[in-house]
């Protein structure tokens, strides 16, 4: 374990694909959402988000610890829009202050107020993403990538 901290070493952990599993949890994805924003745009930031959790699941399972779940398509794109609606026309000084000002990004059952759990957790939304079946998302996903 590493402290994380600090956006520089956070970003530069992230971008190398060295952050443990025990180190990522949802406060971190929130985060890594967050700096890949800042660093790519939104337009831009599914790819970089994409790559990063897939290798550092991919590490992490190299290290001996075994993720609860893989990869999630549909989890991702929901959280990059989320944390990019959240930064909507205001500025932070790092990505700690940005989680502590929308708490309610710290909530990772936020998502099941588009998609009921069937639908979040099949197959298909894993893959892909796939749009919510409970309550419409306020503006576009980017599901180009």
């Amino acid at each position: 374990m590493c402290d994380l901290s600090d956006d520089v070493v956070f970003w530069r952990q992230f971008n190398q694909r060295a952050i443990s599993d025990p180190d990522f949890g949802h406060e971190a994805h929130v985060r890594a959402a967050y700096l890949v924003i800042q660093n790519h745009g939104f337009e831009n930031a599914l790819a970089p988000m994409r790559d990063g959790l897939r290798e550092l699941l991919a590490n992490a399972q190299l290290a001996g610890y075994e993720p609860r779940t893989g990869y999630h398509e549909t989890i991702t794109v929901f959280w990059l829009h989320t944390v990019r609606r959240h930064m909507a026309g205001r500025t932070f000084a790092n990505s700690q202050e940005f989680v502590r000002s929308s708490p309610e990004l710290l909530d990772k059952r936020l998502m099941l107020r588009h998609y009921s759990k069937d639908r979040l957790m099949s197959d298909e939304a894993r893959a892909r993403f796939i749009e919510p079946d409970l309550a419409p998302l306020p503006d576009q996903v980017p599901t180009a990538g």
